[in-house]
């Protein structure tokens, strides 16, 4: 469990369960991808750009090799045990 609760980095500050007991937000969930649900709803609600500029992507996170990662090849056991302590934690 403390293994799992190492990799949460700066999750804590992104959400938290107190959220929802708030009035004046509504919360919504979309699944990541595809985001196209989710560009249609903000879409409605989000004021196009003033000033249009092409898009650049940008690599943002570091080269993984998940065949090194433990957890992609571990059994079901383990892996049905990290995502029970996952469900377990207010992230």
């Amino acid at each position: 469990e403390n293994e799992v609760k190492s990799c949460m980095v700066h999750i804590s500050n992104r959400f938290n369960s107190e959220l929802e007991h708030d009035t004046s937000i509504h919360l919504k969930c979309f699944n990541p991808i595809p985001v196209d649900r989710y560009l249609e709803y903000m879409g409605t609600l989000l004021q196009p750009k003033r000033i249009k500029s092409e898009y650049i992507h940008r690599e943002s996170n570091k080269p993984r090799n998940k065949t090194a990662e433990c957890l992609w090849t571990a059994g079901e056991e383990f892996k049905t045990k990290v995502y029970d302590i996952l469900m377990a934690m207010d992230y």
